[in-house]
């Protein structure tokens, strides 16, 4: 991680040598995961917002929660929940 880092630093680059180049997060949505070998992902950590989501899709549904209740400001409440709750 430490050659990744150093190669950033000095050239915008973040590469090692004999490790994979580490690519921009946007578009495809890649992570590099250290481990033994470092390697390139795209499912850095499966499944870490869906309680999140699913929580926040019943609370649409009920029509009770502003999408952004963590803000701390005060929006409508949606009418119809979201494709996919």
């Amino acid at each position: 991680m430490l050659d990744y880092w150093t190669s950033f630093a000095r050239s915008g680059a973040p590469r090692a040598s004999g490790g994979p180049d580490w690519a921009a997060f946007l578009p495809a949505r890649a992570a590099m995961r250290f481990g033994a070998q470092p390697q390139m992902t795209k499912d850095f950590m499966p499944g870490m917002y869906e309680l999140h989501e699913q929580a926040m899709c019943r609370r649409r549904a009920g029509g009770t929660q502003s999408w952004n209740w963590r803000a701390g400001s005060t929006a409508p409440v949606l009418p119809v929940p979201p494709p996919g709750c």
